[in-house]
């Protein structure tokens, strides 16, 4: 497995998939991730790590996390941008 990552590229799932999971569960950093996986510089394997985190919080939840516009004056359910022209 190891022998085909440089092959592979950059940002291939099986790459994505294990990246958080090093991350998680070692002591290792972004740059170490990165070189021993054959991703290309840390801050891509940062921005992947992300990306990957705010699609499973979207997934994950029924409130948006993108699109917020601003809140409305009664508790704090966010005001989508879709909403804005009902106003």
């Amino acid at each position: 497995m190891e022998e085909d990552l440089p092959a592979m590229r950059k940002g291939d799932k099986v790459r994505v998939l294990l990246a958080p999971r090093l991350r998680r569960e070692t002591a290792m950093s972004l740059k170490w991730i990165a070189r021993r996986l054959h991703m290309g510089s840390w801050t891509y394997v940062s921005n992947l790590l992300y990306e990957k985190r705010e699609k499973s919080i979207c997934v994950n939840t029924e409130q948006p996390t993108r699109g917020t516009v601003g809140r409305t004056g009664t508790g704090s359910t966010p005001v989508r941008q879709s909403q804005m022209s009902n106003v």
